[in-house]
């Protein structure tokens, strides 16, 4: 199954923030308005749903990254490196949009404190070890497993922005990671049942 898992999120007002995208050729980087017209996810209302989405897709998306990168490195299944080239991809820009809202908002990032039970779906320090002992099918298999978990933590965070979000931006972003997180797993369970 070949499909695109860049989001594409609006973002309201006069200043649109696009995140193209990102096919199995790789993507455009995110074109972002001048700083005359601030997007709306600077300049509109937020609330602490906002801010805690924000903060925890940042780490998840730092750990889809790291783990996508060992993927291109070790998968052997060539629909698995594909998805993993779409991943880094697209969560590298989304990671720096979200850093910049944050900024913007007046919020810091998480801290040392990110871990599996701070951010739903994290991939524990022992996973990562294993995954990075893991050769041939057996690395496909686990590194599927593990994403899948990982795409559903962020499923999580994102429909709980969904239903207690006010920034239009962030809820467009939510609903965006919503939609291409459902379809990878959907790619991932396929992966797997051959493997």
């Amino acid at each position: 199954m070949t499909r695109a898992i860049g989001a594409r999120w609006l973002v309201a007002g006069a200043a649109a923030l696009v995140l193209t995208s990102c096919g199995g050729n790789g993507g455009a980087s995110p074109t972002l308005p001048g700083s005359a017209s601030r997007p709306a996810a600077i300049s509109a209302p937020f609330n602490e749903a906002d801010v805690t989405f924000t903060q925890l897709m940042i780490p998840q998306f730092q750990q889809a990254v790291t783990m996508a990168d060992l993927a291109l490195v070790h998968a052997t299944d060539p629909q698995l490196r594909q998805l993993a080239a779409q991943i880094k991809a697209a969560q590298q820009p989304q990671m720096q949009t979200f850093l910049g809202w944050l900024t913007a908002w007046g919020k810091e990032p998480m801290g040392h404190e990110v871990d599996h039970t701070t951010v739903p779906g994290r991939i524990t320090s022992d996973d990562f070890v294993k995954l990075m002992a893991a050769k041939g099918v057996a690395f496909d298999r686990l590194f599927a497993q593990l994403m899948t978990v990982h795409h559903n933590g962020a499923l999580t965070i994102a429909r709980d922005e969904l239903a207690h979000g006010t920034n239009a931006a962030a809820k467009a972003a939510a609903a965006a990671i919503e939609h291409t997180h459902t379809a990878d797993v959907a790619t991932l369970r396929e992966i797997l049942n051959r493997r």
